[in-house]
């Protein structure tokens, strides 16, 4: 299913590749790559705009020394950069 191929769940037998990427021993590499949006909400309540970017670039391999910058542009492209940053996620709309 799309969940093994994306690494949301895991194998209970046989094997699938991605781009010549094994699911169970290149996830990391399949990752950067290919991600997979549930139809179901992925937000923490408590969790600030800020936590919440760099948890998911952090999963999609994004380097440390350019996760602030990653997560800053991707705040601004949506309009929370700033006050927004520090926001929790229960406290935005939509």
């Amino acid at each position: 299913t799309i969940s093994m191929l994306t690494g949301m769940q895991s194998p209970t037998a046989g094997s699938a590749t991605v781009r010549g990427l094994s699911i169970t021993r290149d996830q990391l590499r399949i990752r950067r790559t290919m991600g997979v949006c549930p139809q179901h909400d992925i937000l923490w309540d408590d969790l600030t705009v800020e936590a919440h970017l760099k948890l998911f670039a952090t999963l999609k391999g994004v380097p440390a020394a350019e996760l602030d910058g990653v997560c800053h542009a991707a705040a601004e492209e949506v309009a929370l950069a700033g006050r927004g940053w520090v926001t929790q996620a229960k406290a935005l709309s939509g």
